[in-house]
């Protein structure tokens, strides 16, 4: 237990982990944020708007 005390103690381990946060943070956004987007902008049923945001993952 007390090398897993001092890893999350270590300052490098700190860094990645708001790294990592932060970065969750922002693909997370964005994926929940495309397919309004896309709706909006365009006239499509949100079957085709699904699919069309399915796309960068494919």
């Amino acid at each position: 237990m007390k090398n897993y005390r001092e890893a999350f103690k270590s300052k490098q381990v700190i860094v990645l982990s708001i790294q990592y946060f932060m970065w969750s943070i922002r693909v997370y956004g964005f994926v929940m944020w495309l397919p309004s987007i896309i709706k909006q902008a365009s006239s499509m049923d949100i079957v085709a708007t699904g699919w069309l945001s399915a796309g960068p993952y494919y």
